[in-house]
Protein backbone atom coordinates (compact mmCIF):
# COMPACT_ATOMS: atom_id res chain seq x y z
CA UNK A 1 0.00 0.00 0.00
CA UNK A 2 3.41 2.60 0.92
CA UNK A 3 4.11 2.08 -2.95
CA UNK A 4 0.75 2.44 -4.15
CA UNK A 5 0.87 5.27 -2.47
CA UNK A 6 4.32 6.64 -3.87
CA UNK A 7 3.58 5.43 -7.75
CA UNK A 8 5.40 2.59 -7.37
CA UNK A 9 2.91 -0.02 -9.26
CA UNK A 10 5.34 -2.51 -9.88
CA UNK A 11 6.32 -2.82 -6.35
CA UNK A 12 3.17 -2.68 -4.59
CA UNK A 13 2.16 -5.18 -6.87
CA UNK A 14 5.12 -7.64 -6.24
CA UNK A 15 4.40 -6.95 -2.59
CA UNK A 16 0.98 -7.99 -2.66
CA UNK A 17 1.67 -10.80 -4.86
CA UNK A 18 4.00 -12.36 -2.10
CA UNK A 19 1.14 -11.78 0.30
CA UNK A 20 -1.23 -13.53 -1.67
CA UNK A 21 1.14 -16.39 -2.21
CA UNK A 22 1.43 -16.94 1.52
CA UNK A 23 -2.30 -16.27 2.46
CA UNK A 24 -3.55 -19.11 -0.35
CA UNK A 25 -1.05 -21.83 1.25
CA UNK A 26 -2.30 -20.61 4.70
CA UNK A 27 -5.86 -21.02 3.19
CA UNK A 28 -6.40 -17.91 4.81
CA UNK A 29 -9.70 -16.38 3.32
CA UNK A 30 -9.82 -13.21 4.41
CA UNK A 31 -6.21 -12.30 3.64
CA UNK A 32 -6.80 -13.80 0.21
CA UNK A 33 -9.63 -11.37 -0.46
CA UNK A 34 -7.81 -8.32 1.13
CA UNK A 35 -5.30 -9.32 -1.39
CA UNK A 36 -7.31 -9.31 -4.35
CA UNK A 37 -8.74 -5.94 -3.24
CA UNK A 38 -5.62 -4.65 -3.39
CA UNK A 39 -4.17 -5.99 -6.78
CA UNK A 40 -7.67 -4.40 -8.00
CA UNK A 41 -6.57 -1.51 -6.10
CA UNK A 42 -3.43 -1.18 -8.95
CA UNK A 43 -4.85 -2.38 -12.01
CA UNK A 44 -7.89 0.46 -11.30
CA UNK A 45 -4.73 3.08 -10.79
CA UNK A 46 -3.19 1.73 -13.79
CA UNK A 47 -6.46 2.20 -15.93
CA UNK A 48 -6.59 -1.67 -16.43
CA UNK A 49 -10.23 -1.21 -15.29
CA UNK A 50 -12.37 -4.53 -16.47
CA UNK A 51 -9.27 -6.16 -15.00
CA UNK A 52 -9.75 -5.02 -11.63
CA UNK A 53 -13.22 -5.40 -11.94
CA UNK A 54 -12.47 -9.16 -12.07
CA UNK A 55 -10.55 -9.43 -9.20
CA UNK A 56 -12.90 -7.01 -6.78
CA UNK A 57 -16.05 -9.42 -8.16
CA UNK A 58 -13.54 -12.51 -7.01
CA UNK A 59 -12.88 -10.85 -3.72
CA UNK A 60 -16.37 -10.74 -3.10
CA UNK A 61 -16.98 -14.28 -4.09
CA UNK A 62 -14.67 -14.96 -0.95
CA UNK A 63 -16.40 -12.45 1.30
CA UNK A 64 -19.86 -14.07 0.39
CA UNK A 65 -17.87 -17.77 1.82
CA UNK A 66 -17.03 -16.27 4.77
CA UNK A 67 -20.04 -13.92 5.37
CA UNK A 68 -17.90 -10.95 5.68
CA UNK A 69 -20.74 -7.92 4.94
CA UNK A 70 -17.85 -5.49 5.05
CA UNK A 71 -15.51 -6.95 2.13
CA UNK A 72 -18.46 -7.90 0.21
CA UNK A 73 -20.06 -3.74 0.81
CA UNK A 74 -16.65 -2.47 0.19
CA UNK A 75 -15.48 -3.78 -3.19
CA UNK A 76 -19.86 -3.25 -4.60
CA UNK A 77 -18.25 0.38 -3.90
CA UNK A 78 -15.05 -0.49 -5.39
CA UNK A 79 -16.40 -1.65 -8.38
CA UNK A 80 -19.25 1.41 -8.47
CA UNK A 81 -16.06 3.58 -8.53
CA UNK A 82 -14.61 1.93 -11.41
CA UNK A 83 -17.74 1.95 -13.66
CA UNK A 84 -17.79 6.06 -12.74
CA UNK A 85 -14.18 5.94 -14.25
CA UNK A 86 -15.95 4.31 -17.39
CA UNK A 87 -18.95 6.73 -17.64
CA UNK A 88 -21.62 3.44 -16.89
CA UNK A 89 -23.06 5.93 -13.87
CA UNK A 90 -26.38 3.92 -13.72
CA UNK A 91 -24.54 0.41 -13.29
CA UNK A 92 -22.40 2.73 -10.65
CA UNK A 93 -25.39 3.63 -8.84
CA UNK A 94 -26.55 0.12 -8.91
CA UNK A 95 -23.27 -1.42 -7.04
CA UNK A 96 -22.81 1.95 -4.73
CA UNK A 97 -26.60 0.84 -3.09
CA UNK A 98 -25.82 -2.17 -2.91
CA UNK A 99 -22.95 -1.51 -0.63
CA UNK A 100 -24.97 1.75 0.82
CA UNK A 101 -27.99 -1.28 2.13
CA UNK A 102 -24.94 -3.79 3.72
CA UNK A 103 -23.52 -0.54 5.49
CA UNK A 104 -27.29 0.31 6.63
CA UNK A 105 -27.62 -3.39 7.50
CA UNK A 106 -24.77 -3.98 10.05
CA UNK A 107 -25.11 -0.50 11.45
CA UNK A 108 -21.75 0.76 9.99
CA UNK A 109 -22.46 4.21 10.08
CA UNK A 110 -18.77 5.13 8.27
CA UNK A 111 -19.54 2.78 5.47
CA UNK A 112 -22.83 4.47 5.09
CA UNK A 113 -21.11 7.97 5.00
CA UNK A 114 -18.76 6.56 2.21
CA UNK A 115 -21.54 5.39 -0.03
CA UNK A 116 -23.45 8.85 0.40
CA UNK A 117 -20.14 10.78 -0.42
CA UNK A 118 -19.92 7.95 -3.16
CA UNK A 119 -23.52 8.51 -4.49
CA UNK A 120 -22.75 11.87 -4.53
CA UNK A 121 -19.81 11.22 -6.64
CA UNK A 122 -21.69 9.12 -9.20
CA UNK A 123 -24.79 12.35 -9.68
CA UNK A 124 -21.83 14.58 -9.72
CA UNK A 125 -20.72 12.47 -12.68
CA UNK A 126 -24.18 12.43 -14.39
CA UNK A 127 -24.53 16.15 -14.06
CA UNK A 128 -27.23 16.01 -11.36
CA UNK A 129 -25.94 18.63 -9.21
CA UNK A 130 -29.24 18.77 -7.09
CA UNK A 131 -29.01 15.07 -5.77
CA UNK A 132 -24.78 14.95 -5.71
CA UNK A 133 -25.80 17.78 -3.25
CA UNK A 134 -28.18 15.93 -1.26
CA UNK A 135 -25.74 13.00 -1.35
CA UNK A 136 -23.00 14.73 0.06
CA UNK A 137 -25.05 16.56 2.47
CA UNK A 138 -26.34 13.76 4.00
CA UNK A 139 -22.26 12.35 4.25
CA UNK A 140 -21.48 15.26 5.94
CA UNK A 141 -24.26 14.92 8.65
CA UNK A 142 -23.64 11.48 9.63
CA UNK A 143 -19.63 12.88 9.51
CA UNK A 144 -20.53 14.96 11.73
CA UNK A 145 -22.48 12.54 14.08
CA UNK A 146 -19.54 10.08 14.25
CA UNK A 147 -16.83 12.91 14.57
CA UNK A 148 -14.83 11.46 11.38
CA UNK A 149 -13.05 15.20 10.92
CA UNK A 150 -11.12 13.12 7.53
CA UNK A 151 -14.97 12.52 6.25
CA UNK A 152 -16.39 15.97 7.33
CA UNK A 153 -13.22 17.79 5.35
CA UNK A 154 -13.86 15.57 2.56
CA UNK A 155 -17.31 16.54 1.99
CA UNK A 156 -17.00 20.09 2.84
CA UNK A 157 -14.33 19.27 -0.56
CA UNK A 158 -16.47 17.51 -2.45
CA UNK A 159 -19.68 20.23 -1.35
CA UNK A 160 -17.29 22.61 -2.71
CA UNK A 161 -16.77 20.92 -6.14
CA UNK A 162 -20.41 20.82 -6.56
CA UNK A 163 -21.06 24.56 -5.78
CA UNK A 164 -18.18 25.59 -8.22
CA UNK A 165 -19.88 23.51 -10.88
CA UNK A 166 -22.97 25.39 -10.40
CA UNK A 167 -21.25 28.54 -10.80
CA UNK A 168 -21.38 29.55 -6.80
CA UNK A 169 -17.69 30.50 -6.35
CA UNK A 170 -17.62 32.55 -3.19
CA UNK A 171 -19.81 29.24 -1.46
CA UNK A 172 -17.30 26.72 -3.67
CA UNK A 173 -14.48 28.61 -1.98
CA UNK A 174 -15.59 29.18 1.39
CA UNK A 175 -16.37 25.44 1.57
CA UNK A 176 -12.91 24.55 0.13
CA UNK A 177 -11.08 26.68 2.78
CA UNK A 178 -13.29 24.59 5.27
CA UNK A 179 -12.21 21.44 4.44
CA UNK A 180 -8.38 22.52 4.70
CA UNK A 181 -9.05 23.91 8.21
CA UNK A 182 -10.62 20.90 9.15
CA UNK A 183 -7.62 18.82 6.74
CA UNK A 184 -4.92 21.37 8.80
CA UNK A 185 -6.33 20.76 12.10
CA UNK A 186 -5.44 16.60 11.93
CA UNK A 187 -2.64 16.84 10.05
CA UNK A 188 -3.85 14.90 6.74
CA UNK A 189 -1.13 16.84 4.41
CA UNK A 190 -2.59 14.87 1.18
CA UNK A 191 -5.82 16.42 2.02
CA UNK A 192 -4.32 19.64 2.79
CA UNK A 193 -3.02 19.78 -1.06
CA UNK A 194 -5.89 18.74 -2.66
CA UNK A 195 -7.80 21.59 -1.00
CA UNK A 196 -4.93 24.19 -1.75
CA UNK A 197 -5.10 22.90 -5.47
CA UNK A 198 -8.61 23.48 -5.17
CA UNK A 199 -9.10 26.90 -3.49
CA UNK A 200 -5.87 27.65 -5.95
CA UNK A 201 -8.12 26.33 -8.87
CA UNK A 202 -11.57 28.30 -7.39
CA UNK A 203 -8.98 31.85 -7.55
CA UNK A 204 -8.03 31.46 -10.65
CA UNK A 205 -11.66 31.11 -12.03
CA UNK A 206 -12.40 34.57 -10.01
CA UNK A 207 -9.19 36.04 -12.07
CA UNK A 208 -7.46 35.86 -9.16
CA UNK A 209 -4.09 34.48 -10.82
CA UNK A 210 -1.15 35.63 -7.74
CA UNK A 211 -3.70 34.09 -5.05
CA UNK A 212 -4.00 30.91 -7.16
CA UNK A 213 -0.27 30.60 -7.51
CA UNK A 214 0.26 30.59 -4.14
CA UNK A 215 -2.14 28.02 -3.25
CA UNK A 216 -1.24 25.59 -6.24
CA UNK A 217 2.63 26.05 -5.46
CA UNK A 218 1.72 24.62 -1.54
CA UNK A 219 0.32 22.29 -2.94
CA UNK A 220 2.91 20.99 -5.10
CA UNK A 221 5.41 21.37 -2.88
CA UNK A 222 3.62 18.80 -0.07
CA UNK A 223 2.77 16.73 -2.83
CA UNK A 224 6.14 16.87 -3.40
CA UNK A 225 7.71 16.57 -0.31
CA UNK A 226 5.03 13.07 -0.01
CA UNK A 227 6.03 11.64 -3.33
CA UNK A 228 2.67 11.50 -4.67
CA UNK A 229 2.63 11.31 -8.03
CA UNK A 230 -1.35 12.04 -8.34
CA UNK A 231 -0.99 15.20 -6.60
CA UNK A 232 2.28 16.95 -8.34
CA UNK A 233 0.59 15.55 -11.80
CA UNK A 234 -2.91 17.49 -10.82
CA UNK A 235 -0.89 20.31 -9.98
CA UNK A 236 1.28 20.79 -13.04
CA UNK A 237 -2.17 20.73 -15.17
CA UNK A 238 -3.28 23.75 -12.74
CA UNK A 239 -0.41 25.43 -12.70
CA UNK A 240 -0.31 25.05 -16.53
CA UNK A 241 -3.88 27.07 -16.67
CA UNK A 242 -2.86 29.08 -14.58
CA UNK A 243 0.21 30.33 -17.08
CA UNK A 244 -2.14 29.61 -19.80
CA UNK A 245 -4.44 32.74 -18.12
CA UNK A 246 -1.54 34.72 -17.95
CA UNK A 247 -0.87 33.87 -21.54
CA UNK A 248 2.91 32.39 -21.26
CA UNK A 249 1.89 29.74 -23.32
CA UNK A 250 5.33 28.02 -23.46
CA UNK A 251 5.30 27.56 -20.06
CA UNK A 252 1.99 26.47 -19.97
CA UNK A 253 2.44 23.96 -22.59
CA UNK A 254 5.42 22.53 -20.71
CA UNK A 255 3.64 21.87 -17.85
CA UNK A 256 0.92 19.82 -19.12
CA UNK A 257 3.75 17.86 -20.79
CA UNK A 258 5.09 17.23 -17.61
CA UNK A 259 1.54 16.15 -16.15
CA UNK A 260 1.00 14.03 -19.17
CA UNK A 261 4.42 11.75 -18.19
CA UNK A 262 3.30 11.51 -14.74
CA UNK A 263 -0.07 10.11 -15.67
CA UNK A 264 1.21 8.35 -18.05
CA UNK A 265 2.97 6.33 -15.13
CA UNK A 266 -0.55 5.94 -13.68
CA UNK A 267 -2.51 4.96 -16.51
CA UNK A 268 -5.42 7.63 -16.05
CA UNK A 269 -6.55 7.38 -19.32
CA UNK A 270 -8.75 10.82 -18.67
CA UNK A 271 -6.45 12.88 -17.52
CA UNK A 272 -3.78 12.16 -20.58
CA UNK A 273 -7.05 12.46 -22.96
CA UNK A 274 -7.96 16.39 -21.03
CA UNK A 275 -4.50 17.41 -20.70
CA UNK A 276 -3.79 15.99 -25.16
CA UNK A 277 -6.69 18.33 -25.94
CA UNK A 278 -5.42 21.70 -23.61
CA UNK A 279 -2.18 21.15 -25.35
CA UNK A 280 -4.45 21.55 -28.56
CA UNK A 281 -6.25 24.62 -27.09
CA UNK A 282 -2.43 26.52 -27.04
CA UNK A 283 -1.69 25.23 -30.57
CA UNK A 284 -4.66 26.99 -31.36
CA UNK A 285 -4.16 30.23 -29.31
CA UNK A 286 -0.88 30.21 -31.34
CA UNK A 287 -2.11 29.54 -34.79
CA UNK A 288 -0.40 25.88 -35.38
CA UNK A 289 -3.52 24.58 -36.51
CA UNK A 290 -2.41 20.83 -38.27
CA UNK A 291 -0.57 20.48 -34.56
CA UNK A 292 -3.54 21.11 -32.73
CA UNK A 293 -5.63 19.17 -35.11
CA UNK A 294 -2.78 16.61 -34.10
CA UNK A 295 -3.07 16.77 -30.09
CA UNK A 296 -6.56 16.95 -30.70
CA UNK A 297 -6.81 13.50 -32.68
CA UNK A 298 -4.24 12.36 -29.69
CA UNK A 299 -6.68 13.28 -27.20
CA UNK A 300 -10.15 11.45 -29.46
CA UNK A 301 -8.38 8.62 -29.77
CA UNK A 302 -7.97 7.99 -26.39
CA UNK A 303 -11.34 9.09 -25.09
CA UNK A 304 -12.51 6.98 -27.92
CA UNK A 305 -10.99 3.90 -26.58
CA UNK A 306 -12.38 4.35 -23.29
CA UNK A 307 -15.56 5.96 -23.89
CA UNK A 308 -14.91 9.00 -21.95
CA UNK A 309 -18.47 10.00 -23.80
CA UNK A 310 -18.20 13.85 -22.28
CA UNK A 311 -14.47 14.21 -23.89
CA UNK A 312 -15.71 13.20 -27.39
CA UNK A 313 -18.71 15.73 -27.26
CA UNK A 314 -16.23 18.51 -26.16
CA UNK A 315 -13.30 17.44 -28.87
CA UNK A 316 -15.99 16.53 -31.74
CA UNK A 317 -17.20 20.56 -31.39
CA UNK A 318 -13.22 21.72 -31.50
CA UNK A 319 -12.12 19.92 -34.45
CA UNK A 320 -15.50 20.88 -35.54
CA UNK A 321 -14.44 24.35 -35.14
CA UNK A 322 -10.60 24.42 -36.13
CA UNK A 323 -12.13 23.63 -39.97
Amino acid sequence: IIYKEKGDLDKAEEMINKSLEINTLLEKNAGISNNLTTLGSILQTRGELDDAIDLYNKSIEISKKTNSMVGMASNYANIGIVLQVKEKYDDAEKMHNRALVIYEKIGRLEGVANQYGNLGNNFLGKGDLDKALAMYSESLRINNHIGSLKGIAYNYGNLGIVLRTKGDLNGAELMHRKALEVSEKIGGLKGVAIHCGNIGSILLLKGDIEGAEIMCERALRIDEKMGHIEGVANQYETLGDIYNSKGELDNSEELYHSAIVLNKKLNRSKKIAILFGKIGDIKKKKREIISASEFYRKSYEIASANDFISIIELLEKKMKDLK
